[in-house]
């Protein structure tokens, strides 16, 4: 492994927003950079200055220069080696062609995109352009991840059969109402598709498609999503999701989340395979993998590396060190599939009567399905979807989407 002195000179970031996420890619370029690590935060868009007078006057204080707007960041080409994106869902397409175009390397907040054509607009952009563009999914960017995949495809646990997944994670309204494109289906005619499985979810989808991949750099193929979506809570796209993948590699993808539950719990992963099955909870700090009940069993596979800033891996890449773990579409592209061929599926209202408020300490609302958890639970301890627990009434038969070969998306109903 080399050291930070043999990556020669620093990778110097420009990164576009002092607000929302924002302010995570900052903070971690700074920490990278502080730590003697080969980054250097250079630039910030800073166009909404006046919502963070305080990290803007900090920034500059650090030599870090602020522009006023994107194309001003675009110019900086003398001054930049990498554009870091943490922008919503709706610019990842125009804001990523952009960048590439430009000539620069883009770091793209997941998901890629809403629509497998701006996927696929983007992955042209980058192949016209030579540069790279790294997708955010940081699991990817992970040693530990890359060992994992390993271990499976030399046969430890014998032929991976299926992967059951669940997420429970609560979501109150003022999460909804963040911003403009929140639970929608899409904005402006773009196509968002703004739910568990296509934003705070989204990792632990191209997880398990990551891993079921033929080859490292490569995730698996879905051939099929049978999909069954619901909405509690007043929005336009779903918050509980019930999905079953197969895939090319004959793997099956149980995966099941909701926001409307009351308690947070996981994301819990099954990998069954012919020989033994593998669990984690990455609810849990360390995200160890063990053979039998998760925590309880003999370790499979521990998270030693500690933890993850994908600015120091994308900087070292960048420097040539390709050997190093990072996401691209290559990787991503496949968790985009299935949420398009999920979508295929209609959004099921939740009756009222199984609904509840919740009031939270800050004065916020959390909109809750009453046994929400125990349905949720019940899914992954069987590996079914909603509608084969018979466990509520307002289930709905699954919705079945071929989507070998898939290139273009529209919302169903649509001319």
């Amino acid at each position: 492994m080399r050291t930070n002195k043999e990556y020669g000179n620093k990778i110097r970031f420009g990164v576009v927003g002092l607000l929302g996420y924002s302010r995570s890619h900052i903070g971690q370029i700074l920490m990278a950079q502080n730590a003697g690590e080969p980054v250097e935060l250079t630039a910030v868009v800073a166009y909404m200055r006046e919502k963070n007078e305080k990290l803007a006057t900090e920034l500059e204080e650090k030599g870090v220069k602020l522009v006023s707007d994107y194309d001003k960041l675009l110019e900086m080409k003398n001054d930049i080696d990498c554009i870091t994106l943490p922008v919503g869902i709706p610019l990842h397409t125009s804001m990523g062609i952009k960048a590439l175009e430009a000539g620069f390397p883009v770091y793209l907040e997941k998901p890629v995109s809403g629509a497998i054509q701006d996927a696929d607009a983007l992955a042209l952009s980058e192949k016209k352009s030579g540069k790279k563009l790294f997708i955010g999914y940081q699991l990817c960017f992970k040693e530990v991840t890359w060992e994992l995949k390993k271990m499976l495809a030399s046969g430890d646990i014998g032929t991976i059969k299926k992967i059951v997944v669940v997420a429970e994670w609560p979501r109150t309204k003022a999460y909804f109402n963040r911003n403009a494109w929140a639970g929608k289906l899409s904005i402006n005619n773009t196509i968002v598709l703004d739910s568990p499985l296509n934003n705070a979810c989204a990792h632990y989808i191209n997880l398990p498609l990551f891993l079921v991949g033929k080859e490292m750099e490569l995730s698996g193929v879905p051939i099929s999503v049978e999909s069954e979506l619901y909405r509690a809570n007043d929005i336009e796209s779903t918050d509980t999701l019930s999905i079953r993948i197969k895939t090319e590699e004959g793997v099956e993808i149980v995966w099941i989340a909701s926001h409307a539950c009351e308690k947070g719990i996981g994301p819990k992963f099954r990998i069954e395979g012919s020989k033994k099955t593998v669990n984690a909870d990455f609810a849990t700090k360390e995200k160890t993998w063990y053979e039998g009940a998760s925590g309880e069993g003999e370790i499979f596979l521990e998270d030693k590396w500690g933890p993850l800033n994908p600015f120091v891996s994308v900087a070292k890449w960048l420097q040539g060190d390709k050997e190093i773990p990072v996401c691209d579409l290559k990787i991503a592209r496949a968790q985009t599939v299935v949420v398009n061929g999920a979508h295929q599926a209609p959004i099921v209202d939740i009756p009222k009567k199984y609904v509840k408020e919740i009031s939270q300490n800050d004065g916020d609302i959390l909109v809750a399905v009453d046994g929400m958890n125990q349905l949720l639970d019940k899914c992954y301890q069987e590996g079914v979807l909603i509608s084969e627990t018979s466990f509520v009434e307002w289930s709905q038969k699954p919705t079945v989407a071929d989507v070998r070969g898939l290139k273009f998306f529209k919302l169903p109903n649509t001319e």
